[in-house]
């Protein structure tokens, strides 16, 4: 991956986007690192566990994932905040751009460029953009490890727990496939209305998890 965004105006060095991914690659060799292990020791997660072992591991997910509810839900806010126009950064001016009596400086657009109504973000903003995205990817990564690991053990479990919860389980795991899915060319925002659906009901999962162990 290049250090100079093609978008960057002026060849400007983007330094966002290699730390993000080294972040994820370096998270996903932990992952493997970590299922080697388990294998190594003779856990292997595909295989059944004990119901006790089980259950422990369902009542600590089942916290981790409310956890992960609240913080995709500050996270999504965070995303779908709007960026800061190019004339508030460069002039110091309240995010609309214009100063506290309302009127352009100089007689100029509120944007500070003629004849430029709807200016593109400046690289600072994209990078923000970017940092504030890729943080939810990454939680939402973490949530269907846990998701993926929980549906294993209920169906050790089961019949010992409700036909309805390890369907449950599936479902997320489904819905949560389906938000990745979303591509930003088909014009749908995954941050939009599908993560909201996607938390309401990982949000119900997870307290249904809890109660019923």
């Amino acid at each position: 991956m290049s250090l100079s965004s093609p978008d960057a105006p002026g060849g400007e060095t983007d330094t966002t986007l290699p730390p993000m991914a080294l972040l994820a690659t370096l998270q996903t060799a932990w992952t493997v690192k970590g299922a080697i292990g388990e294998r190594r020791a003779g856990r292997d997660p595909a295989a059944q566990q004990s119901a006790d072992d089980a259950r422990a591991y369902l009542a600590e997910a089942a916290r981790e994932l409310t956890r992960l509810h609240m913080q995709l839900l500050m996270a999504k806010v965070q995303a779908a905040r709007p960026l800061p126009s190019a004339s508030s950064q460069s002039d110091g001016l309240p995010p609309d751009g214009l100063p506290p009596d309302g009127l352009p400086p100089d007689g100029l657009p509120p944007d500070g460029k003629p004849g430029d109504e709807n200016p593109e973000p400046p690289a600072r903003g994209r990078r923000v953009a970017m940092v504030r995205q890729f943080d939810v990817l990454m939680k939402l990564r973490r949530t269907g490890r846990l998701l993926h690991s929980a549906h294993q053990r209920l169906m050790s479990l089961y019949p010992a727990v409700s036909e309805e919860l390890v369907e449950e389980a599936r479902r997320c795991r489904g819905e949560l496939s389906t938000l990745d899915a979303v591509d930003d060319a088909s014009g749908e925002d995954r941050f939009g209305e599908p993560l909201t659906l996607f938390l309401q009901r990982l949000l119900s999962f997870a307290a249904w998890l809890e109660r019923e162990l």
